[in-house]
């Protein structure tokens, strides 16, 4: 018998009436991916709308799809052109140090609003040392702006829907344009956004980087049910020939560690896969 983690359904899946939304516009994102194994995992999103009683098929697809991935955040992206990264979220810092450690020669801008997170981890020291790193502590967003902060456990602190006077805390925020444009960046290759639900507004802060730079893009959008068709819908507009993969990581949670890259033509079809 084959037992089936209760958790398979992350908890915003409340449908009700909205799941014909969510299937239409699942497949409205589903055509900008041109692989067929990313179609499948759309069409596994879109099979699940429907709450079941008996998960077994759609879990055995699952970790059918799970056991092609690789590595969280480098999978289909091309490592070798890859010289500046902008990260959003670097919590503990731990992929931020995976970065340095795969990116040689790159700098690392890392933006996360967390400071006693990162300031208590483990890879500060090593992050910190190597002088190719640069914390940054601060939120991004679509603007400027001090947003009311929700502390809550470890790596999943969150901007929230409160107002500043209710919040646990504010913090400050900077878009990705601004802030390439104060540093006088030349060029950006890499963005990756883990920012627990902000990643569309990060992204409308980072329109003219995405646009006038090209970078490869690793965006999570699994904080956010909307976000499965919102971001690569959103991307596909602000993008010209870029090839679209999905990544899963979670051979337990369907809507959990899902992971969108964004990478131009040029770079997907110049390296192997």
């Amino acid at each position: 018998m084959l037992v089936v983690n209760p958790n398979f359904y992350h908890p915003f899946l409340q449908l009700g009436g909205d799941c014909r939304k969510h299937t239409r516009r699942l497949r409205e994102a589903q055509k900008v991916f041109p692989f067929d194994e990313d179609k499948d995992f759309y069409d596994l999103l879109i099979s699940a709308m429907p709450l079941k009683s008996d998960l077994t098929p759609l879990y055995l697809h699952l970790t059918q799809l799970w056991s092609r991935m690789g590595r969280q955040y480098f999978d289909h992206i091309n490592k070798s052109v890859i010289q500046t990264v902008i990260e959003g979220g670097v919590a503990d810092g731990w992929v931020s140090a995976q970065f340095l450690g795969s990116f040689e020669n790159a700098v690392v801008y890392g933006f996360d609003p967390d400071r006693e997170l990162f300031q208590n981890s483990y890879h500060k020291p090593f992050l910190l040392h190597s002088r190719r790193f640069h914390y940054m502590p601060l939120g991004l967003w679509q603007q400027a702006a001090r947003l009311p902060f929700h502390v809550a456990r470890t790596f999943t602190s969150r901007v929230t829907e409160q107002g500043l006077e209710s919040a646990d805390d504010s913090i400050e925020t900077t878009a990705v344009d601004d802030f390439v444009a104060a540093a006088r960046i030349d060029k950006v290759d890499f963005i990756k956004l883990d920012v627990e639900g902000a990643e569309l507004d990060v992204m409308r802060g980072a329109r003219q980087t995405i646009c006038n730079h090209r970078p490869q893009l690793a965006v999570c959008v699994y904080h956010k049910l909307e976000h499965y068709y919102e971001i690569p819908l959103l991307l596909s507009q602000y993008t010209e020939n870029y090839i679209f993969r999905i990544g899963h990581y979670s051979p337990f949670h369907l809507f959990s560690e899902t992971v969108l890259y964004g990478i131009p033509r040029e770079l997907y079809y110049s390296h192997p896969h």
